[in-house]
């Protein structure tokens, strides 16, 4: 993988060319279950208003 960061990003040249072809890009490990419990915790509660 080129490691070499496109504009200061902090992304690489092919993640950057990723996002521009794709709209969109996986970063794993960004972000852990503490970080996401509260976005999972609301996507759980509006599922079940949903589904009654």
């Amino acid at each position: 993988m080129n490691t070499m960061y496109a504009g200061g990003t902090g992304l690489t040249a092919e993640q950057t060319d990723f996002y521009r072809d794709e709209g969109y890009l996986v970063l794993n490990g960004l972000l852990n279950n503490d970080d996401l419990a509260g976005a999972q915790e609301a996507m759980e509660q509006k599922v079940e208003e949903i589904a009654r």
